[in-house]
């Protein structure tokens, strides 16, 4: 079982490095909280994400359709082994140069207080005014 805080500080470490497009803090973080069976239902790919480096090669293509994304996390929430979190995305538009923000919710399974299984949703990218 995984506290709030336990959970927020993985979340805070998580935006910190994909924000810094650091992959090596990136990979060890992926390499210390994702299980080797986790699979993910994130937005944009057909089929499910499996394992960390499944983990590793989608943000690596976030990141690279998107170079100035920045992830924040508004909200977290923890019961048992789910978490849930509500965050904020912002990037420039590559066709408009417009910037842009996305509203989404993770719900996530943790086992051994590891992501075991995440389901994230994600609303439309709108231009902010």
């Amino acid at each position: 079982m995984v506290t709030e805080q336990q959970f927020r500080e993985t979340l805070r470490r998580w935006v910190e490095a994909l924000n810094a497009k650091d992959w090596d803090a990136f990979d060890r973080l992926v390499d210390e909280v994702v299980t080797s069976g986790y699979v993910g239902h994130l937005p944009g790919v057909q089929g499910p994400v499996r394992g960390p480096e499944g983990m590793k090669q989608y943000f690596r293509g976030v990141i690279k359709a998107f170079p100035d994304y920045r992830g924040t996390v508004e909200d977290v929430l923890v019961a048992g082994d789910n978490a849930a979190a509500r965050f904020t995305g912002r990037r420039t538009d590559p066709v408009t140069g417009k910037a842009q923000r996305v509203m989404g919710i993770m719900i996530s399974h943790l086992k051994g207080g590891k992501f075991s299984e995440d389901w994230e949703l994600v609303g439309p990218w709108e231009d902010e005014t």
